[in-house]
């Protein structure tokens, strides 16, 4: 029956998401500080949460599949050009993750690579307002 695997489907999908939630809600945690258990803080859909930076991935991934490819195609970096401060902001964070896992690496604190992610996540979503994307109306035009 089709919607029977829809559900099931649905209800996987949100086991998942709910631990994601608890593993990225536990890392999110400085080592050293008191810990607060709360389920309404771990899938809150704003701010620092597993929600926010699925919905992020998910973004991504909808670009891609739109661009039909698994990838993105090859570009000549002489070419690159990046006008908006979002794209610049977005470039900038991306070029910090060696650094990011080296400071984790270093302080075994994996709350600094969540604070990275977050991060990355919000420049991607200001990037993805603002900017035309692959099968966008944007883009179209």
């Amino acid at each position: 029956r089709p919607g029977g695997a829809a559900e099931a489907e649905l209800r996987a999908n949100a086991d998942r998401i709910g631990i994601a939630a608890v593993k990225y809600f536990d890392l999110r945690q400085n080592r050293n500080s008191d810990y607060r258990f709360s389920y309404d803080a771990m899938l809150d859909p704003k701010g620092n949460t597993a929600v926010y930076v699925l919905y992020a991935y998910a973004r991504i991934a909808g670009i891609l599949r739109r661009a039909g490819g698994d990838g993105a195609p090859a570009l000549d970096p002489a070419a690159l050009a990046l006008a908006e401060p979002s794209e610049r902001a977005l470039a900038l964070r991306l070029l910090k993750l060696p650094e990011v896992l080296a400071q984790v690496e270093d302080d075994m604190l994996p709350s600094r690579l969540i604070d990275y992610v977050y991060a990355l996540a919000g420049d991607f979503s200001s990037f993805y307002t603002v900017c035309p994307v692959v099968g966008s109306d944007a883009q179209a035009s």
